[in-house]
């Protein structure tokens, strides 16, 4: 151990050195890492279960629906203005980009069937809506229909007062920016003084995080500033302070950089694995600096304050570093 300080003191501007390049380099690479989500990025795509999801979902139903209820502000939808608002977002929600229209779901959608048996045994089946009603008398056969059908407490709520329209999307194809935008700038708009609008779903939720992730870069610099003050305020020296933030950026840096290189995207969902790592490296740095400055205080030379802080807290340090690396290969490498 006292070898390789020994080594590291004598040869301080190569080793700083290389630390400046590598960090250089790193720090370009992780400049072109992409913040993106795909849904399947957290599912255990090995297990059997997930294989079978993947081969007959676009057939059956996908894992990102989403959920649009229009809700009358007074009384109930059964107004003319209200379904053809109904009718009309139902068409909106069917062109949404990558959307599956086998997996539209609306008491307006022509799929949405009202079945009738006639004399002779004869079996009718027509579109509850085949357009936006033109007169009330439209509107309460409507009513009547949707009253009889499995529509209602489905797509009508029990209370008459709101209706959903759901959509399935091709995972495949969807982006979730795009579908983000295209909702805000078609869908919402419908709101007016009859209707409310509301919009959930996982692709509603991953839009809104990809939406914000300007503020993830905020919150970031907001957490450097935070421990450089909180680092300051316990060593009462500016050095003391800036040096654990270097090894915490160095960290995240170093761990961006090599993200990039081995293939990886950053994922917004687990954006927290960055920042424990960087608060492990600050707290071993600064673990490191408190030794030093206990030898100073003893009375040791600086270099054999360095000396003996490093070698006493070489060893846990390091051991806290490599259960660190395991217990995130484990995650990626552990089956489910």
């Amino acid at each position: 151990m006292k070898g390789l300080l020994g080594w590291l003191v004598g040869h301080a501007r190569w080793v700083v050195t290389a630390v400046v390049v590598v960090s250089v380099g790193l720090g370009l690479a992780a400049m072109r890492l992409s913040l993106e989500f795909h849904a399947g990025d957290l599912l255990p795509q090995g297990h059997p279960f997930i294989a079978v999801h993947n081969r007959y979902h676009r057939n059956f139903s996908e894992a990102n629906t989403l959920t649009v209820m229009v809700e009358a502000r007074e009384g109930t939808i059964f107004t003319v203005p209200l379904l053809t608002t109904i009718f009309r977002l139902t068409d909106v929600v069917d062109g949404l980009p990558a959307v599956n229209h086998d997996q539209v779901t609306s008491v307006a959608h022509r799929m949405t069937r009202w079945a009738r048996v006639r004399a002779g045994g004869l079996i009718e089946s027509d579109p509850i809506m085949l357009g936006p009603p033109q007169s009330q008398d439209e509107v309460d056969e409507i009513r009547h229909e949707v009253i009889q059908s499995y529509a209602f407490g489905s797509m009508v709520s029990l209370d008459q007062r709101a209706a959903i329209i759901r959509a399935g999307f091709d995972e495949r194809r969807l982006d979730y920016r795009t579908l983000f935008d295209a909702v805000n700038a078609r869908v919402l708009p419908f709101a007016d003084e009859h209707a409310a609008i509301y919009v959930s779903g996982q692709p509603r939720l991953n839009g809104w995080i990809l939406h914000l992730q300007g503020q993830v870069l905020i919150a970031f610099v907001a957490a450097i500033v935070l421990t450089w003050l909180s680092l300051y305020a316990y060593f009462r020296d500016w050095r003391g302070a800036l040096r654990p933030t270097i090894s915490g950026g160095l960290a995240a840096l170093w761990g961006f950089g090599l993200m990039w290189l081995t293939g990886f995207a950053l994922n917004p969902l687990t954006l927290v694995i960055p920042f424990l790592i960087t608060a492990r490296a600050v707290s071993h740095s600064a673990q490191m600096h408190d030794r030093y400055y206990e030898e100073l205080a003893a009375g040791a030379a600086k270099t054999g304050a360095i000396g003996s802080a490093f070698v006493g807290l070489f060893a846990p340090t390091l051991a806290g570093i490599l259960t660190d690396a395991l217990g995130v290969l484990a995650i990626a490498i552990v089956g489910i």
